[in-house]
């Protein structure tokens, strides 16, 4: 802390006299000793005048002291008891002295303390500057990516999407930001959402995923985690592939032209494991090509034994649901009594001898994938309906349940003695 000069030492034995002439050239407080290591208190003007007003001049030089004070080698120790004891501070630091009245040590003390307060308001302001700087290069950054960059926290709340999802979704970020992921699945806005996965498991997922209006884009999420190893932020980015999924079907299509004219001469054409010499056959499996990635509903006529489940893997391995479950029933196999439950599942205590956990039926177990019924005209009618309810409204109930489940079914495939369900 910044202090005046040294401060006049004068000893106890000095006369009134003597202390009345140095008052008129020096008006500061004096330090009186009585030898060189006792200090017997501060001789201050206003303090020495008054008390000579009321005791005279007959007293000795102590009678006109003010005793209230302490000694410090450092002006920056003193306490704030210190502060509220005493009236003076004496500093005594290589072999000086200097006395300070205490409301000039805290006068002193506030203008350092204000000093370091603008320092580091100056600092902070500075910091701050390079920080927003560096936030806007970010995100300018971000923002000129050719990808969709989703960022979202461990539960799921939307930060930040770049301006690339206007050209993948045609929505604005504002659409998705501060919007939970499981809101914007439910609106259907995100389909497939890799960004829910990995919040589920942690771990990196990937996948097509197909908006709306028909765009294709291949998504990658990653979680972030913080120092102590929980999850912190989901970080996703989409690239725009509709037009290397468009090339790949041409290039398909181009293939099985090609196996056409090869062999022409011997009217035997292969596709997918499955060989025909029929033009008509070619073209129901260039049909099934066309309407495999869409959602529709698909219906295959043809006598049993004609391969129709054949068909209905060809057209479940050209869909985007190829990585997912494709489960195959014969409905004809299975006693009428059970279908429903086979088909549907059961809730706890639904009838004598269920698991008392319930059970899941195939319904549920083909989520994501593709349900193949075979032989559904073997079904009970009031099956078929319940059927044709999960066809038409995409729900269905338990038995003993009371509520309907959503099924997450995009688009149905009709055999016409067999049905086989995207999910």
């Amino acid at each position: 802390m910044e202090v005046k000069k040294e401060s006049l030492i004068v000893f106890s034995d000095i006369s009134i006299l003597d202390v009345k002439s140095l008052l008129k050239i020096n008006s500061s407080p004096f330090i009186v000793m009585k030898n060189h290591l006792e200090i017997l208190g501060i001789l201050e003007e206003g303090f020495f005048l008054k008390r000579l007003d009321s005791d005279g001049q007959n007293q000795e030089i102590t009678a006109y002291l003010n005793t209230s004070f302490v000694v410090v080698d450092d002006l920056d120790k003193l306490s704030e008891e210190d502060m509220s004891s005493y009236d003076f501070v004496i500093k005594h630091g290589d072999n000086q002295y200097s006395c300070h009245p205490i409301s000039e040590v805290r006068e002193m003390q506030l203008k350092k303390k204000m000093k370091s307060l603008i320092s580091l308001n100056e600092s902070l302001k500075k910091e701050l500057e390079v920080t927003r700087k560096k936030v806007k290069e970010l995100t300018q950054i971000l923002h000129s990516s050719y990808d969709e960059i989703f960022v979202t926290d461990a539960n799921g709340d939307t930060l930040f999407v770049s301006e690339a999802c206007k050209k993948l979704t045609g929505l604005p970020p504002e659409a998705f930001i501060n919007k939970n992921i499981n809101e914007l699945v439910e609106k259907g806005l995100i389909v497939n959402s890799v960004t829910l996965k990995t919040m589920k498991t942690k771990a990196i997922h990937s996948a097509e995923q197909t908006y709306p209006h028909g765009l294709t884009v291949f998504s990658t999420a990653k979680p972030i985690f913080d120092e102590e190893g929980n999850l912190y932020r989901i970080v996703s980015n989409s690239r725009d592939i509709t037009e290397l999924v468009e090339m790949k079907s041409q290039l398909n299509r181009v293939n099985l032209r090609n196996q056409r004219a090869k062999h022409e001469n011997s009217r035997t054409v292969s596709f997918n494991n499955f060989i025909t010499n029929s033009d008509k056959m070619v073209k129901v499996f260039e049909l099934a090509e066309k309407v495999a990635p869409m959602d529709s509903s698909i219906f295959i006529h043809g006598e049993t034994g004609v391969g129709k489940g054949v068909l209905a893997r060809v057209i479940h391995d050209l869909s985007s649901r190829k990585d997912k479950n494709f489960i195959q029933v014969n409905c004809g196999a299975i006693p009428s009594a059970l279908i429903e439950s086979e088909l549907f599942g059961y809730e706890s205590g639904a009838f004598t001898g269920a698991n008392k956990h319930g059970k899941k039926g195939l319904v549920e177990s083909a989520d994501g994938g593709t349900l193949f019924l075979d032989e559904i005209g073997e079904m009970p009618l009031d099956i078929q309906v319940k059927i044709l309810h999960l066809v038409q409204d995409r729900t269905f109930m338990k038995v003993g349940g009371t509520k309907e489940k959503k099924d997450s079914m995009k688009n149905t495939v009709n055999p016409s003695r067999s049905m086989i369900i995207p999910s």
